[in-house]
């Protein structure tokens, strides 16, 4: 089964945006299931502390 959501085709992506589709696309996930993450945005680096950068957010990976 193939699940596909897009982010930011209409505009900036909040974390609020962002935490809401992960959110929603992980509640679709069975035990077996994997699901492929692929981040096109900004990243940054602090203290050997990896984040993503959205418009009026970071997030800690």
């Amino acid at each position: 089964m193939k699940i596909l959501s897009h982010l930011g085709e209409s505009g900036d992506v909040t974390g609020k945006d962002f935490i809401r589709a992960l959110t929603q696309v992980s509640n679709l996930l069975c035990e077996n299931d994997n699901l492929i993450f692929y981040f096109s945005g900004h990243g940054d680096k602090i203290n050997d502390q990896h984040f993503l950068v959205l418009s009026d957010d970071i997030i800690s990976t």
